[in-house]
């Protein structure tokens, strides 16, 4: 149909882009660690504290370590002199920390979030006081093992190993085990163990062990009988005879 002034075409088109716009906002997405919406009130943070934990994670992300109050600020409701208050009030309470690091030889500073992690960890006390020490030395060791603190990431997926898939801190250390002496510094490594553990039914650490030990003594014999392979038989000629 064709408008003679042209208005409602217009108006058609632009909110064609708009509806474009919005899509291409929609798109848009943030990877964040599902424990800081699941575990924020149970280690005493408010809802702000949260957003602000949120925000300085998202910062971190596009490179931004240490953001400042006001650029904060300029991302919440509350003013520079509020943010600043929040930043003082989770580092008294150690669920936030910042981190001095080198960079090119400059020395540089950060957010750290892993000390609300480590709280979120223990925030929902487990049945007995022996299991919450078993949980904090797993997270503990995996970091020696790896020589490198876990990422935020990293964290979350082993709370889902232990909360969602009730692996044992046993069977995970077991995982860690095989995979540092692998070389692989990686719990997506230790996850496919752990996975395939799971499917054949293996629940205990010594039918881990004895799973494992029965795959290194199949490779042993696989190797030896590679190396048992005679070479094949050829004739003795001299090819320097000339008949």
């Amino acid at each position: 149909m064709h408008f003679a002034d042209g208005r409602p075409g217009e108006e058609e088109d632009k909110q064609m882009n708009k509806d474009k716009e919005i899509e291409a906002l929609m798109h848009g997405h943030l990877s964040i660690p599902v424990i800081i919406l699941d575990k924020y009130h149970q280690v005493g943070l408010n809802e702000k504290e949260a957003m602000m934990l949120l925000h300085i994670y998202r910062f971190g992300q596009n490179n931004v370590p240490l953001p400042t109050p006001k650029e904060l600020a300029e991302k919440m409701s509350m003013d520079e002199n509020e943010c600043a208050g929040c930043l003082r009030s989770m580092i008294k309470r150690n669920l936030l920390q910042i981190d001095e690091y080198e960079r090119e030889a400059v020395r540089q500073e950060s957010y750290s979030l892993y000390p609300f992690f480590r709280q979120a960890l223990t925030a929902e006390v487990p049945s007995s006081e022996g299991e919450q020490i078993e949980e904090q030395h797993l997270f503990q060791n995996i970091e020696q093992e790896f020589s490198r603190p876990l990422s935020p990431m990293e964290w979350e997926t082993i709370n889902v190993w232990l909360d969602q898939d009730h692996y044992s801190p046993d069977m995970i250390q077991i995982a860690l085990k095989e995979a540092v002496m692998n070389q692989k510094f990686s719990l997506r490594y230790m996850d496919r163990m752990l996975h395939e553990w799971k499917r054949k039914g293996i629940q205990t650490k010594e039918d881990a062990k004895a799973q494992t030990e029965q795959f290194k003594q199949k490779g042993g014999r696989r190797t030896q009988a590679a190396q048992s392979e005679k070479l094949p038989e050829y004739p003795n000629i001299n090819w320097l005879d000339k008949e």
